[in-house]
C-alpha cells in the first residue's frame, strides 16, 4: 500500500499528474482521453520504429496507467534512439529513480 501511495505522489493513476510532474507538459495527459490512443501509438511505432517520440509518448501513457515496467521499457527505447533529447533523458532518469525507490518488482 505504501508503494501505491508513493506512486500517487509521483502522479500515478490516482491523480493523473505524472506527465506534468515529469516534464511540465500536460499534452500526453490530454491525449489519453481518446480511447484509440494505444492503437494510434502502435501504428506510429510501426510506421517509424526508429523515431523516439512514439516510444516516449507510449512511456508516458503507460506511466499514467500505472504500468511502471512497461513505461520504463518504452522510455529506455526512446532514450537509446534519442539520447540527447532532454524530455526523453529526464523521463528515463525519473522512472529509474522511481523504480529504485519502489523496488525492481514494481509493476
Amino acid at each position: 500500500m505504501l508503494e501505491r501511495h508513493r506512486f500517487r505522489d509521483l502522479g500515478g493513476p490516482a491523480n493523473g499528474q505524472a506527465d506534468a510532474r515529469i516534464n511540465g507538459s500536460d499534452y500526453p495527459r490530454r491525449m489519453t482521453h481518446d480511447p484509440k490512443t494505444m492503437n494510434w501509438l502502435r501504428q506510429l511505432q510501426e510506421s517509424d520504429p526508429y523515431w523516439y517520440r512514439g516510444h516516449e509518448l507510449s512511456a508516458r501513457l503507460l506511466l499514467r496507467e500505472g504500468k511502471l515496467s512497461g513505461a520504463l521499457r518504452e522510455a529506455t527505447i526512446a532514450r537509446q534512439l534519442a539520447p540527447f533529447v532532454d524530455s526523453t533523458a529526464t523521463l528515463w532518469t525519473q522512472l529509474i529513480a522511481f523504480r529504485n525507490e519502489v523496488g525492481p518488482d514494481a509493476r
